[in-house]
């Protein structure tokens, strides 16, 4: 027991008493830097999201920071395990660890904490172990907004023999704002998943239009808009019914043409979930061969690569009007 102590007292003096040295190292199993999202690994401070997910090796390697003059190392991940510590501590989730004379647990997975700081982010975990110099150990990962760079260590210290501060700069830890939901506005969602539509609403009721091609039937149009802005097009062709407003209309292909609602501005209902937002219209038309009032189904698919693409029209039933569309403004915030 007394040669333990011994061992961790020499340990921690001669932390303190070297300097930070080395900056970003990935070890062991290099994975790089993940670019996809995961549901771990983000923060929200009023309007303001961070998503550090991107940082988190999910192989289970480890950043390194190491000191001069006697080579210490200190592992660590961010919102994620280091399996090197894992392995040789024989714990569980363990986050960091220092690695001298013998890998000791200094934050927990499982106790992390966030807040903000003044150009960014900080993250505590703490050890879930005591040893004889430190009843709880700290890693602080002190994260500033750095848009230059993904990841780079800048700084690291010991303070109080038990807390271990690293510095970072990141262009993750710059935040992100988050309106709040807001469908009056074409903003929906909770406080967990935030889409924001509004963007795709097209100025002085214009409209988009997707072609639908039945197997069996005569190729036609439908005009719509997201959100539910009036669309003018359904009124320049003969309507079925004086029906007010259109957010959709199927034009029939007759002499002359027909217009048909296919959806009302004001009848809407959603489902939001991660990267996607499914807008359901229904009108009050005549109903159709079915019997039903006609909807229209506009299904936003999140694609960071384009602002709005129809991908597929059909009816999955009859009178039901499905649009399949990918744009990046379906992307959760």
């Amino acid at each position: 027991m007394m040669k333990h102590y011994l061992s961790l007292l020499l340990l921690n003096l001669l932390l303190v008493s070297c300097c930070f040295a080395a900056t970003t190292y990935i070890e062991p199993g290099e994975s790089g830097i993940s670019t996809s999202p995961t549901s771990k690994c983000n923060f929200l401070f009023n309007n303001n999201k961070y998503d550090l997910s991107p940082l988190t090796l999910k192989d289970g390697s480890s950043y390194k920071a190491t000191f001069n003059v006697f080579k210490f190392d200190f592992l660590f991940n961010v919102c994620g395990e280091s399996n090197y510590c894992q392995k040789y501590s024989l714990l569980k989730n363990v986050q960091s660890c220092t690695t001298f004379p013998f890998p000791l647990e200094v934050g927990n997975t499982q106790t992390e904490s966030a807040v903000e700081n003044s150009n960014g982010i900080t993250l505590t975990y703490t050890s879930t172990h005591h040893d004889l110099l430190c009843r709880t150990k700290t890693n602080e990962l002190v994260f500033t907004c750095n848009n230059s760079t993904d990841f780079e260590i800048t700084d690291m210290s010991i303070s109080n023999l038990c807390k271990y501060t690293v510095h970072i700069n990141s262009r993750f830890a710059c935040p992100q704002f988050r309106p709040s939901p807001n469908p009056s506005a074409c903003i929906f969602g909770n406080e967990e998943n935030v889409i924001d539509l509004s963007p795709l609403i097209i100025p002085d009721n214009s409209s988009y239009v997707a072609t639908f091609n039945p197997v069996n039937d005569a190729s036609y149009n439908v005009y719509f808009s997201v959100c539910g802005s009036p669309v003018n097009k359904c009124r320049e062709y003969k309507q079925q019914k004086e029906m007010g407003l259109y957010q959709s209309c199927q034009i029939l292909n007759q002499v002359p043409p027909l217009s048909v609602q296919t959806g009302i501005p004001s009848a809407l209902r959603t489902s939001i979930s991660y990267n996607r937002a499914v807008l359901n219209y229904t009108s009050n038309a005549y109903p159709c061969a079915s019997g039903f009032y006609r909807y229209n189904i506009l299904q936003l698919d999140c694609d960071p690569t384009t602002s709005f693409q129809v991908v597929s029209a059909y009816e999955s039933q009859r009178c039901v009007y499905n649009i399949d569309i990918k744009s990046k403004y379906a992307c959760s915030l």
